[in-house]
């Protein structure tokens, strides 16, 4: 499906953006509109303004769970806002859609631990074993045995 949007073109003077002109309706495939909407999340998020970020990784979330960068986006800016089980929530409905994606799973396990979900942190960390060459297999155990530590302290 094609999606319509309105996009501005903006130049830089003085150190400041300033709006040159404005683009009425624009189609964009679905796709590309994803990458559109996450590189728009970033953009905000980098400039600290979470509430525009979650909106956006929330419709992105939404709209289209296949799209890998914009499920773990979505995870990482509840995980900011201490929102960990929506994030946890998200990761489990991406991997439904997509069970081959080992970025999901490498932020699921991390994902799972943080919700109290050791058993599943650890089998999905098991899943990942095929995945991953031996070293950063290693390397990733390494990472969430060190997280296992830092929550058994609490």
């Amino acid at each position: 499906p094609f999606h319509r949007y309105t996009m501005i073109r903006f130049k830089m003077m003085n150190g400041r953006l300033y709006k040159e002109m404005e683009l009425d309706s624009i189609l964009f495939p679905e796709p590309f509109n994803s990458r559109i909407k996450y590189f728009v999340g970033l953009n905000y998020e980098k400039r600290g303004d979470l509430k525009s970020a979650i909106s956006i990784a929330e419709k992105l979330n939404a709209e289209n769970p296949l799209f890998t960068p914009g499920v773990i986006f979505y995870s990482t800016l509840c995980d900011t806002l201490n929102e960990p089980l929506k994030g946890y929530n998200a990761l489990l409905r991406g991997l439904w859609f997509n069970p081959g994606s080992i970025g999901l799973f490498k932020k699921y396990v991390f994902s799972a631990l943080k919700v109290g979900r050791r058993e599943d942190a650890r089998d999905a960390l098991e899943k990942l074993r095929g995945h991953l060459d031996s070293l950063e297999f290693v390397t990733f155990t390494e990472e969430f045995e060190k997280k296992v530590r830092e929550l058994d302290k609490w």
